[in-house]
């Protein structure tokens, strides 16, 4: 290996640091998104617990408690987020490195990848810095656990569809250690997308020519893979299962026809949002086609109707890119539809969503508005017919599967490349260049004469958080997106033409192609990562975050849309720091998690479908009250849950003076309700209230939250409590009573936890049935006397998946380092 292979290895390493150098500094931190608001303090909480606890189980401070594992995307089984979180770093250092550490995990898995497809070690690290640096994989970083998935996306879709010349026993332990890693990352769906994507290979390879021994090459290795991935991961995909069942995401709330359009907020709605609208497809031409997200509203595809939300900013992938697919329809050599042509074309299909087949004809003939719009689509056809996809959600996930077959495309193509192909690679620049020019020249007639586009519109639309669209600022963002990619065309043509030219040596000029590609992606990166700097933010939350009392548990509240109104009616240059900081003061999300404080209503991945039956009930129950009858019934509530704690968010806004510049926060009210004792979670009740959820319907939970109002137990029994232990494990209390009561915990029963009861005196335990109690509670029966109630979580599961896990290891460990 020279020199310059050397060099090649460390542009890609080189691009994440530069990219991402602030906040590894720790001047920055990463903003914008669940990277913010929601893993920045869970990966904090987790990496607490994994410190104190070998396998923590059960989180305390969502909501009335869940499992930490059976929330897929803790990670707490991870081996790289355990070694991040573990260095002497501040949480939001540490997440940065987290990030940076799986996009140099993504240039390598890349350009295995390519080395597997035979190409050459200079060209495999262009695709490497393709596929890490393009926006459909660059942008996880708003959401590390699909970020992990696809670092290691292109090592298992390479092993299982490029079987090359390595023996069976080896691609099964590689692509089987690859996919565990996604599992036990946090990204299993990502996954089982690779699994399907070589599948659908493998099996049409193999109608090809029927024969055992092209099954055992093609479809065999599939299988045993995903067999000993989930022996690998088994203790996660246990834990996520035992959860899953309880998941709001299994229940079937799609009551119209399955090719009806869905209805709003119902599981196929939520399935099908952060669809790849088909004229976003030009973001692969140039950087910026529909102008910036933020901190300013210039995003001008939100003119476009059913544009929809967006799941990253722009699916770019260098200028080489578009080069390479229209020189291959130039070449003069006939193109074929090869593997990695099929599965771009697939994946790009299937990302798509809700934009299938019918849509396409709604749109051209104005008719079957009755029907779904995905109907006919890939994705459609994976949510209806393969079993359990409908619990997942989100087509734009299938970006990077797109993303890994465009990057081999392209590393081939420039490994392949001859110096006859100088004409249809010249041809190829001649077209994009006048199709660019022509692009900007349209766009600076739009910003001449703006009424071309404001003249058709009732008014602007307007974000939340970013305020009014403004058209002349995006119709600049995009000329200056057209000026970039005709500059880095003008870069690569310098290139082709030194070679055509035949000047240099051909491994000095695919050199110059990764640094080039690199520069362009890199230019591009840097806009749409977001950051806000952490010591201005530190001042904003001086005197806007309240001091938070110890032993609370607490509910949000909020007005309206619980944001200022003004951010949507006015932009500002400082909106980004604005919206960062007073989440954090709101406790949004999950930043309750760094205080340590549990909050009743907050974010999670999974929640219960106890929880999101509890929120519909509420909903029905106060839809006909005034204003004093809703107050009492949240009160009753609030009672019914021990919550003493109200963090209130307002509409309106609170102006904060900075280093002479004026902030606009979100205003926060926190209060505690008065008490003579300590909080505790437990509570008493004379008589037994026990509901099953398996049978519960949203009109059993109406009728109890309607009881609560007026609800009168009468008095209640002498007793005493004295919480002895209180983990988010385990839990001891002792109480005395004169007659046998119900003893209440605000924790929610899932179906791990045990109880049992022992005389302070000593003598044998006695094991209790802890039941759950009105749906969001767990209850264990005491008998009259003195008693020690102790409470553990156990989920019978633990101990039999770690075994199987560890066998799994040490038997890959042997199969790696002993000789067959």
């Amino acid at each position: 290996m020279n020199w310059r292979c050397r060099v090649d290895h460390g542009v890609g390493p080189a691009v994440a640091l530069l990219l991402f150098a602030t906040a590894l500094l720790g001047v920055d931190r990463l903003a914008f998104r669940d990277v913010s608001h929601f893993y920045t303090p869970l990966y904090d909480y987790v990496a607490e617990r994994t410190g104190l606890d070998w396998i923590p189980l059960w989180n305390p401070l969502d909501q009335t408690g869940i499992p930490l594992m059976g929330e897929t995307t803790t990670a707490v089984l991870y081996p790289v987020r355990w070694l991040v979180f573990a260095l002497p770093l501040p949480t939001e250092v540490a997440l940065s490195w987290y990030v940076v550490v799986h996009l140099g995990l993504a240039v390598l898995a890349a350009r295995y990848a390519a080395g597997r497809c035979g190409v050459t070690s200079t060209s495999a690290s262009l695709a490497g810095i393709l596929y890490a640096f393009c926006g459909s994989v660059l942008y996880l970083y708003t959401n590390p656990p699909f970020l992990v998935g696809a670092a290691w996306a292109p090592v298992v879709l390479s092993t299982l569809v490029v079987g090359g010349y390595d023996s069976m026993r080896k691609r099964v332990r590689i692509a089987s250690v690859a996919m565990a890693m996604m599992i036990l990352g946090g990204d299993p769906q990502t996954a089982l997308h690779v699994v399907i994507t070589a599948t659908i290979v493998g099996a049409a390879r193999w109608s090809a020519k029927r024969t055992l021994c092209n099954f055992r090459l093609l479809v065999l290795p599939i299988f045993l893979s995903c067999v000993v991935a989930a022996t690998l991961s088994f203790p996660q995909i246990a834990a996520s299962l035992s959860w899953s069942r309880q998941s709001q995401r299994v229940v079937d709330d799609d009551t119209g026809h399955w090719l009806a359009p869905p209805a709003v907020d119902s599981r196929r709605e939520r399935a099908y949002r952060f669809s790849l609208p088909p004229w976003h497809v030009l973001e692969l031409l140039t950087p910026n086609a529909f102008g910036s997200m933020l901190p300013q509203n210039h995003r001008l595809s939100t003119l476009i109707p059913g544009d929809g939300r967006t799941w990253t900013p722009s699916i770019y992938m260098s200028m080489l890119v578009v080069i390479a697919a229209i020189s291959r329809m130039l070449s003069r050599r006939k193109p074929q539809i090869d593997l990695w042509t099929g599965i771009a074309f697939g994946a790009c299909a299937v990302s798509m969503g809700h934009f299938g087949v019918v849509w396409i004809l709604q749109n051209m003939t104005g008719k079957m508005m009755h029907v779904d719009s995905a109907a006919g689509g890939l994705y459609w056809w994976l949510y209806h017919f393969f079993p359990g996809y409908d619990s997942l959600r989100y087509p734009a996930k299938w970006l990077p599967i797109m993303a890994i077959a465009i990057s081999m495309l392209t590393a081939r193509w420039v490994d392949a490349l001859q110096r006859t192909d100088w004409k249809s690679i010249r041809n190829s620049m001649v077209a994009v260049a006048v199709g660019l020019g022509m692009g900007l020249a349209a766009i600076m007639v739009l910003r001449i004469r703006p009424s071309l586009i404001t003249s058709h519109l009732a008014s602007l639309p307007a974000d939340a958080f970013w305020g009014p669209l403004d058209i002349d600022a995006g119709l600049a963002d995009v000329s200056r997106s057209l000026s970039h990619s005709l500059f880095f065309l003008g870069c690569i043509a310098a290139v082709f033409y030194v070679w055509s030219k035949e000047r240099w040596n051909r491994r000095q000029l695919i050199f110059g192609l990764t640094v080039i590609i690199a520069v362009d992606l890199g230019v591009f990166g840097s806009s749409i990562i977001a950051k806000v700097n952490r010591s201005e933010e530190s001042l904003l939350l001086t005197g806007s975050k309240p001091e938070i009392p110890a032993r609370t548990f607490a509910m949000r509240t909020r007005s309206a849309a619980g944001w200022p109104r003004h951010w949507r009616d006015t932009p500002s240059e400082d909106r980004l720091l604005e919206v960062e900081a007073s989440m954090r003061a709101a406790s949004f999300g999950r930043w309750h998690l760094v205080d340590r404080q549990p909050v009743f209503n907050n974010m999670t991945s999974i929640r219960s479908v106890s929880m999101a039956l509890f929120w519909k009930a509420a909903s029905n129950v106060t839809e006909s009250m005034n204003s004093l009858e809703r107050e009492q019934f949240w009160n009753a509530v609030r009672n019914w849950l021990r919550i003493n704690r109200i963090i209130h968010v307002a509409d309106d806004d609170v102006q904060i003076a900075r280093d002479g510049k004026a902030y606009s926060m979100t205003r926060v009210s926190d209060s505690v309700k008065p008490q003579q004792r300590p909080w505790t979670p437990f509570q008493w009740s004379p008589s037994r209230r026990t509901l099953s959820e398996r049978n519960t319907t949203l009109q059993d939970f109406e009728s109890l939250l309607r009881s609560l109002v007026s609800q009168n137990d009468g008095p209640l029994p002498e007793t005493i409590i004295d919480v002895r232990v209180s983990e988010p494990d385990r839990a001891s209390v002792f109480v005395s009573c004169d007659q046998a009561c119900l003893l209440q915990r605000s924790v929610y029963q899932d179906g791990n936890w045990t109880a049992t009861l022992t005389k302070p005196e000593g003598g044998p335990s006695k094991r209790v049935i802890v039941e759950k109690i009105d749906f969001l509670k767990q209850g264990v029966e005491i008998p009259p006397g003195r008693w020690l109630v102790m409470f553990r979580y156990s989920p019978w599961w633990l101990w039999p998946s770690v075994s199987i896990a560890l066998a799994g290891w040490f038997a890959i460990a042997c199969q790696r380092w002993a000789r067959f």
